[in-house]
């Protein structure tokens, strides 16, 4: 049978065990929890510069000019073209 006081040191001693463990679940619980919120801000981060390079890229193809042709311009290349492959089958003939 166990006296008053190894009863007493028993569960002094089970005590800090339960403080121990409970120390340690609270660190880890910070450190999911810190390493979750820098995984989103990460996330975040990503996402708005994803954003930024798709803005970006719109602006540019907005302010690109094109060349564009002309309908007479066009149309005096077709003719020019025409023009010389009737010539060409007129020296061969």
């Amino acid at each position: 049978m166990k006296t008053f006081r190894q009863f007493s040191e028993d569960i002094e001693q089970r005590r800090q065990e339960l403080h121990q463990r409970q120390l340690q679940q609270m660190a880890t619980h910070k450190k999911r929890v810190s390493a979750y919120q820098a995984n989103l801000q990460a996330k975040k981060d990503k996402e708005e510069e994803h954003q930024e390079i798709i803005k970006k890229v719109k602006r540019e193809l907005q302010t690109e000019q094109t060349p564009t042709m002309e309908p007479n311009l066009y149309s005096q290349m077709i003719a020019k073209s025409q023009m010389s492959r009737k010539r060409a089958r007129e020296a061969h003939a």
